[in-house]
């Protein structure tokens, strides 16, 4: 650990140079204490891996060496960047969102069908894809304002069209609409795809026998499978989408068999079981976030009570247990076990953060000191481990995910800034928004409204907050568009804050 910490101190200072915060007596470090194992990941002035254009692309279906784009989108995209984004977004963000059956989608897309496959899907996809793309290959960047113009174009005039491809579509256009800082046109999208789920009788009474799907034939699986994916991938969405949004929340479940289940179909290899974990994990987290976030006017609700906490922590440990280490060993593909422990410690984080005033350990643990304040402590160190040895292993800049882990990390931190530790963790938390941003300009607001919060708590002086902004913009371009009109998503977590305009990101950075 010190090792990680020393690495990320000589990171954090060269980013940053001398930063008004005092850091540590054990740092920074003296260049030979990095072992050069771990240098090249922060070499020649980079806070992220630099992955080379010309990287091996084909990395989850091959069969996307044959795909034309001509046919799929209204934007001029060289075939060779299009497989590439395909092949990026299947290989990075599919196993977390799932919304589609990408077996299915490939099948279509080279078949020239359009049962699952469709232009708006591809468009919005590319779309979505070319902003984490954009840090391998800075072409993708000049692609962003014609494929959202022209996925605008396209969800205007099929926003009324039932389907599972134009559902599939309006979650990467949610996504981009935030990643771009164009909150009503998301927001409004967000809205048509909610309604659309209940139009199309993804949710309701549940049916989760095996052998109601073994019986069907070939076309009838085909559907079934899309249906699922559609439903659990909404589902899946819509809650992590409460947790920064508030209502709406869906208080009905899929109707179908969450994919890669037992009995179920198997997912391609890419995929691993990281969407059928999640979406368990999405079962406990969418209880809480009924609870806890379905009054819109934010604050602590009056009605949580310590127990129902208690009760959903049991859960999530019972969840854990059945489903193994949440991270084997850091290797190429630890970045979904990542996110996975990120999802799970945040929710711990969720669940405690109202009563960590509450003394009292908790009444079916045996423990005495399992207080709310001694779990929420040790969910936070996990995340802080997280925050070390992800930027080390994987491109971080390109993976947005794990942006609401590091959001929990420097609200944490916020509040206990006093000590020199929680000082270089904060420091840590804005260098990793200042490398998000250079992929996913929102990031650069999150990153000014963090250090709003500071000032506004009396932690960091306005003047020292406006030279750490400057010098992280300086260091790295963070994008903007011409029409950014912001986001309105809480970063400031407090309970007292939380929900109110004051809180949202658009706000605090607007005050910085």
């Amino acid at each position: 650990m010190a090792t990680l910490k020393a690495l990320h101190a000589r990171r954090v200072h060269r980013i940053m140079g001398d930063v008004p915060l005092r850091m540590g007596d054990d740092l920074p470090p003296s260049p030979a204490e990095v072992p050069p194992e771990l240098a090249p990941a922060f070499q020649h002035g980079s806070t992220f891996q630099q992955l080379p254009p010309d990287s091996p692309f084909i990395r989850s279906d091959k069969r996307l060496a044959r795909f034309n784009l001509a046919a799929w989108c209204p934007v001029t995209v060289p075939n060779e960047l299009a497989r590439r984004l395909l092949d990026f977004y299947l290989h990075t963000d599919h196993a977390v969102l799932g919304h589609f059956d990408s077996e299915l989608f490939i099948e279509d897309l080279l078949n020239n069908n359009t049962d699952f496959c469709s232009v708006l899907l591809v468009t919005s996809l590319l779309l979505w894809a070319c902003h984490g793309y954009s840090l391998i290959d800075q072409r993708a960047l000049m692609l962003s304002t014609p494929l959202f113009d022209a996925t605008l174009r396209l969800w205007q005039q099929e926003r009324d069209h039932n389907s599972l491809t134009t559902l599939a579509a309006g979650i990467f256009f949610r996504l981009a609409c935030t990643v771009i800082g164009n909150e009503d046109i998301g927001l409004s999208v967000f809205a048509d795809m909610y309604d659309m789920v209940q139009r199309l009788e993804l949710v309701g009474t549940v049916s989760d026998n095996p052998e109601a799907y073994t019986q069907l034939d070939e076309h009838e699986r085909k559907w079934y499978r899309a249906r699922a994916h559609a439903a659990w991938g909404l589902f899946n969405f819509t809650t992590l989408h409460s947790f920064s949004y508030g209502p709406p929340m869906m208080s009905e479940l899929p109707k179908f068999m969450i994919p890669g289940e037992a009995y179920t179909w198997p997912l391609p290899d890419f995929m691993g079981n990281t969407f059928t974990k999640l979406s368990k994990l999405w079962l406990i987290l969418n209880e809480v976030s009924l609870a806890y976030f379905a009054d819109p006017s934010g604050g602590s609700p009056e009605h949580l009570s310590i127990d129902f906490a208690e009760g959903q922590y049991r859960r999530l440990l019972e969840w854990a247990d059945m489903n193994g280490p949440l991270i084997e060993q850091w290797d190429r593909d630890s970045r979904h076990q990542s996110y996975i422990q990120v999802i799970f410690h945040t929710c711990v984080l969720e669940l405690f953060r109202p009563f960590l005033d509450t003394n009292l350990p908790l009444k079916t643990f045996q423990w005495q000191q399992c207080t709310p304040r001694a779990i929420y402590s040790a969910s936070t160190r996990q995340l802080h481990y997280q925050l070390l040895m992800f930027p080390i292993i994987h491109p971080s800049a390109d993976f947005i995910w794990w942006w609401y882990g590091v959001c929990q990390i420097a609200n944490a931190a916020i509040t206990t800034l006093e000590k020199p530790d929680s000082q270089w963790i904060f420091l840590l938390c804005l260098v990793c928004f200042h490398d998000l941003a250079v992929c996913f300009p929102v990031m650069g607001d999150v990153l000014a409204g963090l250090l709003r919060i500071a000032t506004r708590r009396k932690f960091l002086h306005r003047r020292d907050a406006h030279v750490l902004y400057e010098r992280l913009r300086e260091n790295r371009r963070m994008l903007t568009r011409q029409d950014q009109k912001g986001v309105g998503f809480s970063i400031d977590l407090s309970m007292s804050e939380r929900g109110s305009e004051i809180a949202s990101v658009s706000q605090l950075a607007k005050a910085s």
